[in-house]
């Protein structure tokens, strides 16, 4: 299946990926040219991508590039 953006853009080059323990997918894209370095939420119903943050921004004068793997932590009891 193809995840699609919120204009109904494929996202050729999404390189993470992970499952939440709430069942929600997340992915990161590459140094894709229009859609670089960005984090999605998406539905693995429709296939659908909703950006929730752009990476390529400073954290504290480091600025990451080309996100190639994302995890999510498991809730230890």
């Amino acid at each position: 299946r193809q995840v699609l953006d919120s204009n109904l853009s494929p996202i050729v080059e999404l390189e993470g990926l992970t499952l939440h323990k709430s069942k929600t997918f997340y992915g990161t894209t590459g140094t894709q040219v229009d859609k670089a370095n960005r984090l999605y939420r998406i539905d693995q119903g429709t296939g659908s991508a909703e950006l929730l943050l752009q990476l390529d921004q400073s954290f504290n004068g480091y600025i990451p590039k080309d996100f190639e793997a994302i995890s999510c932590s498991p809730v230890c009891r």
